[in-house]
Protein backbone atom coordinates (compact mmCIF):
# COMPACT_ATOMS: atom_id res chain seq x y z
CA UNK A 1 0.00 0.00 0.00
CA UNK A 2 1.70 3.19 -1.14
CA UNK A 3 -0.03 5.59 1.20
CA UNK A 4 1.39 3.83 4.29
CA UNK A 5 4.93 4.91 3.36
CA UNK A 6 3.93 8.57 3.78
CA UNK A 7 1.76 7.83 6.79
CA UNK A 8 4.49 6.20 8.93
CA UNK A 9 6.74 9.31 9.17
CA UNK A 10 3.72 11.46 10.00
CA UNK A 11 2.57 8.97 12.61
CA UNK A 12 6.07 8.81 14.13
CA UNK A 13 6.37 12.60 14.23
CA UNK A 14 2.89 12.95 15.74
CA UNK A 15 3.67 10.35 18.40
CA UNK A 16 6.94 12.12 19.28
CA UNK A 17 5.13 15.46 19.63
CA UNK A 18 2.42 13.86 21.75
CA UNK A 19 4.99 12.29 24.07
CA UNK A 20 6.93 15.53 24.53
CA UNK A 21 3.68 17.38 25.24
CA UNK A 22 2.92 14.89 28.02
CA UNK A 23 6.31 15.27 29.74
CA UNK A 24 5.72 16.93 33.10
CA UNK A 25 7.69 20.11 33.77
CA UNK A 26 10.86 19.77 35.83
CA UNK A 27 10.45 20.25 39.56
CA UNK A 28 12.11 23.64 40.31
CA UNK A 29 13.22 22.43 43.75
CA UNK A 30 15.47 19.82 42.10
CA UNK A 31 17.12 22.23 39.67
CA UNK A 32 20.54 23.82 40.08
CA UNK A 33 19.87 27.31 41.53
CA UNK A 34 20.13 30.25 39.14
CA UNK A 35 19.67 33.98 39.62
CA UNK A 36 17.79 36.17 37.17
CA UNK A 37 20.20 37.80 34.72
CA UNK A 38 20.76 41.55 35.08
CA UNK A 39 18.57 43.59 32.76
CA UNK A 40 15.20 45.23 32.27
CA UNK A 41 12.21 43.28 33.61
CA UNK A 42 8.51 43.77 32.90
CA UNK A 43 6.47 42.96 35.99
CA UNK A 44 2.83 42.02 35.56
CA UNK A 45 0.26 41.22 38.20
CA UNK A 46 -2.94 39.30 37.68
CA UNK A 47 -5.73 37.63 39.56
CA UNK A 48 -9.33 38.72 39.25
CA UNK A 49 -8.77 42.40 39.92
CA UNK A 50 -6.78 41.93 43.13
CA UNK A 51 -3.72 43.61 41.62
CA UNK A 52 -5.16 46.90 42.85
CA UNK A 53 -3.67 46.06 46.24
CA UNK A 54 -0.11 46.38 44.92
CA UNK A 55 1.83 49.27 46.43
CA UNK A 56 2.15 50.96 43.05
CA UNK A 57 -1.41 52.24 43.29
CA UNK A 58 -4.96 51.23 42.51
CA UNK A 59 -5.35 49.51 39.19
CA UNK A 60 -1.63 49.39 38.29
CA UNK A 61 -0.93 45.88 37.02
CA UNK A 62 2.29 46.40 35.07
CA UNK A 63 5.66 47.90 35.90
CA UNK A 64 9.26 47.91 34.66
CA UNK A 65 12.37 47.60 36.78
CA UNK A 66 16.08 47.54 36.00
CA UNK A 67 17.99 44.78 37.82
CA UNK A 68 21.74 45.23 38.24
CA UNK A 69 24.27 42.40 38.67
CA UNK A 70 24.50 43.34 42.36
CA UNK A 71 20.70 43.12 42.81
CA UNK A 72 20.26 39.94 40.78
CA UNK A 73 20.68 37.39 43.64
CA UNK A 74 17.98 39.17 45.71
CA UNK A 75 15.63 40.06 42.85
CA UNK A 76 13.09 37.26 43.43
CA UNK A 77 12.66 38.13 47.13
CA UNK A 78 12.57 41.85 46.35
CA UNK A 79 9.92 41.47 43.64
CA UNK A 80 7.73 39.30 45.89
CA UNK A 81 8.07 41.71 48.80
CA UNK A 82 7.46 44.81 46.64
CA UNK A 83 4.35 43.47 44.92
CA UNK A 84 2.68 41.16 47.47
CA UNK A 85 3.15 43.22 50.66
CA UNK A 86 0.01 45.25 51.46
CA UNK A 87 1.62 48.01 53.56
CA UNK A 88 4.91 48.86 55.35
CA UNK A 89 3.76 47.24 58.63
CA UNK A 90 3.82 43.74 57.12
CA UNK A 91 6.38 41.10 58.11
CA UNK A 92 7.93 38.96 55.36
CA UNK A 93 9.24 35.47 56.19
CA UNK A 94 10.76 33.79 53.14
CA UNK A 95 11.45 30.08 53.49
CA UNK A 96 14.93 28.88 52.56
CA UNK A 97 15.22 28.62 48.78
CA UNK A 98 15.31 25.05 47.50
CA UNK A 99 16.82 24.84 44.03
CA UNK A 100 14.82 27.37 42.03
CA UNK A 101 11.68 27.13 44.21
CA UNK A 102 10.84 30.02 46.53
CA UNK A 103 8.09 30.26 49.12
CA UNK A 104 7.18 32.05 52.30
CA UNK A 105 4.59 34.05 54.20
CA UNK A 106 3.78 37.70 54.64
CA UNK A 107 1.75 38.73 57.70
CA UNK A 108 0.04 42.11 57.75
CA UNK A 109 -1.82 43.65 60.69
CA UNK A 110 -5.21 45.11 59.89
CA UNK A 111 -6.30 48.66 60.67
CA UNK A 112 -6.87 48.46 64.47
CA UNK A 113 -9.57 51.15 64.26
CA UNK A 114 -11.72 48.84 62.15
CA UNK A 115 -10.68 45.25 62.92
CA UNK A 116 -8.39 43.30 65.22
CA UNK A 117 -6.37 40.64 63.45
CA UNK A 118 -4.18 39.94 60.47
CA UNK A 119 -4.09 38.89 56.85
CA UNK A 120 -1.56 36.18 56.04
CA UNK A 121 -0.31 35.89 52.49
CA UNK A 122 1.35 32.62 51.51
CA UNK A 123 3.33 32.52 48.30
CA UNK A 124 5.30 30.10 46.17
CA UNK A 125 7.21 30.64 43.00
CA UNK A 126 10.00 29.77 40.61
CA UNK A 127 13.22 31.61 39.82
CA UNK A 128 14.73 31.34 36.32
CA UNK A 129 17.60 33.00 34.48
CA UNK A 130 15.11 35.16 32.59
CA UNK A 131 12.49 35.84 35.25
CA UNK A 132 10.50 35.11 38.35
CA UNK A 133 6.95 33.81 38.68
CA UNK A 134 5.00 33.55 41.93
CA UNK A 135 1.44 33.11 43.15
CA UNK A 136 -0.05 34.12 46.46
CA UNK A 137 -3.13 33.41 48.54
CA UNK A 138 -4.60 35.45 51.38
CA UNK A 139 -6.13 34.22 54.62
CA UNK A 140 -7.90 36.61 56.98
CA UNK A 141 -8.08 36.19 60.74
CA UNK A 142 -9.95 39.15 62.18
CA UNK A 143 -12.80 40.45 64.28
CA UNK A 144 -14.39 43.81 63.46
CA UNK A 145 -14.06 46.40 66.23
CA UNK A 146 -17.57 46.75 67.72
CA UNK A 147 -19.28 49.81 66.30
CA UNK A 148 -16.52 50.60 63.78
CA UNK A 149 -18.55 49.28 60.86
CA UNK A 150 -22.25 49.35 60.17
CA UNK A 151 -24.14 46.07 59.64
CA UNK A 152 -24.08 46.49 55.84
CA UNK A 153 -20.35 47.22 55.87
CA UNK A 154 -19.65 44.16 58.04
CA UNK A 155 -21.53 41.94 55.57
CA UNK A 156 -19.67 43.48 52.63
CA UNK A 157 -16.30 43.01 54.35
CA UNK A 158 -17.14 39.38 55.18
CA UNK A 159 -18.11 38.67 51.55
CA UNK A 160 -15.06 40.49 50.18
CA UNK A 161 -12.61 38.64 52.42
CA UNK A 162 -14.09 35.26 51.49
CA UNK A 163 -13.78 36.15 47.81
CA UNK A 164 -10.18 37.34 48.26
CA UNK A 165 -9.27 34.09 50.01
CA UNK A 166 -10.46 32.14 46.95
CA UNK A 167 -8.50 34.08 44.34
CA UNK A 168 -4.72 34.42 44.26
CA UNK A 169 -2.49 37.10 42.85
CA UNK A 170 0.04 36.14 40.18
CA UNK A 171 3.35 37.92 39.77
CA UNK A 172 5.43 37.53 36.64
CA UNK A 173 8.77 39.30 36.19
CA UNK A 174 10.03 38.73 32.66
CA UNK A 175 13.39 39.91 31.30
CA UNK A 176 12.82 42.06 28.21
CA UNK A 177 16.35 43.25 27.43
CA UNK A 178 19.12 45.45 28.71
CA UNK A 179 18.63 48.45 30.96
CA UNK A 180 18.85 51.79 29.20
Amino acid sequence: MTCSVRFIPLLTMGLALALTACTPPADPSTQEPVDPAPGLYRITLGGAGLAQYAQQGPGKTEDEVCVTARESPRFADRAIRNYFVLHPGCTTRPAPRVGNAVSGTITCPLDPKRAAGTVTITYEGVVAADGVEATSRMAFDFQPVPGALGPDEERQVAMATKAMEQVGIRLKAERTGECV
